[in-house]
Formats: structure tokens, sequence, C-alpha cells
């Protein structure tokens, strides 16, 4: 996630897009951390290595061609599952953003499994300085169209402007559960 203006642009400003600050889980069942990101207690979302294969991502699943160890997964249970970050925008941009020329993109790779109907898709809201909500895009939902029935990850991005006086943005990187398991990767 970036904020590009005027052939100026920031770093990605998300911690860990992608699953890959800590080790990925070998099995599916095993709970690991997941820095940067809020997890809550009793939720299954996860981060698994593509070394787990059988019936999950691998490294010749279809996907991003830079992808190294890790990918997001959103849990096995029933319940739609989530993970969050909070982002506090640098400093040295707030004249920019006040001044509405600053736009978001957010992108990476969002899939799913063989012919189920679940998506993932990541939601930013843009906070002020008082925790306000000023707007809100996402990108991803892969449908299991889009794949085509198989399990793969397909590339999305979104850009939106900023809105003025946008202190801080609320990440969350939701799996919605129809049938099994979600995944995404950047």
């Amino acid at each position: 996630m970036t904020l590009p203006d005027d052939g100026v642009q920031s770093a990605n400003l998300l911690q860990n897009g992608d699953a890959e600050a800590g080790a990925g889980g070998a099995e599916p069942g095993t709970l690991v951390a997941i820095p940067a990101w809020s997890r809550d207690p009793d939720s299954a979302f996860n981060v698994l290595q593509y070394a787990v294969g059988e019936l999950y991502p691998d490294v010749n699943t279809p996907g991003s061609p830079t992808r190294a160890n890790n990918y997001f997964y959103g849990g096995e249970t029933s319940a739609d599952e989530h993970i969050t970050q909070r982002i506090t925008l640098p400093s040295d941009w707030i004249g920019r953003i006040d001044a509405s020329t600053v736009r978001v993109h957010a992108s990476g790779w969002f899939g799913g499994y063989f012919d189920q109907a679940d998506t993932i898709r990541l939601t930013l809201t843009f906070l002020g300085a008082a925790g306000t909500t000023l707007g809100t895009t996402q990108v991803g939902d892969v449908t299991v169209v889009d794949r085509n029935s198989l399990t793969a990850f397909l590339y999305r991005e979104t850009a939106a402007a900023l809105p003025a006086n946008t202190r801080a943005i609320d990440v969350v990187l939701e799996a919605t559960h129809d049938e099994g398991g979600t995944v995404y990767d950047t």
C-alpha cells in the first residue's frame, strides 16, 4: 500500500503485507504469530507455508511470480475471519494529504480453493485525527468464476483519493467463508 503524489511515492506502508515477517505454519490447524497484524483470540486466520502442499496452495499454484515462502490463510472454520492493522500516516505527507492531492494504492494476489465460493478482501478505512471515518475502499473478492474453479491467486489493485485530514488507515484483511478456506498473497 503506497501513497503516490505528483511523481513522489511513499514506501509500502503496510507492514508484513506479504506474510513473510514470521514463520508460516507447517500445517493448517497450528496457528502462528502474524507480525504487525492483530488477530482476535478465537480467530483461525493464519499464515501457511507454500510447502504445506497437498490440498493447499504450493509454489506451482497460479499466482505471484515473486512469491516467497508464505501466504495468508482465512482458516478452516465456517466463521468469517479477519486480521487488522492500523497505519499512522507519515507526518511529512500531511500537507499533501490535506491538499487532497494524494491517492492510496493497494494491491495483492487474492484467491481461493478449487470450486469453493469463499472470498478474501482488503478493506482500507480512512480515519481523521479523532478516529472519525472519512471514507473506505477495498480490493480483492476474487470469485470462483474469476478463478475458473481452480485453486489460484489473481492480482487485484485499487486506487482511491485519500480524503483531506486523514491521519491513519485501518486495514482489515477479511476472509468470507461460504464453503472452506480462502487465501491471499502479495
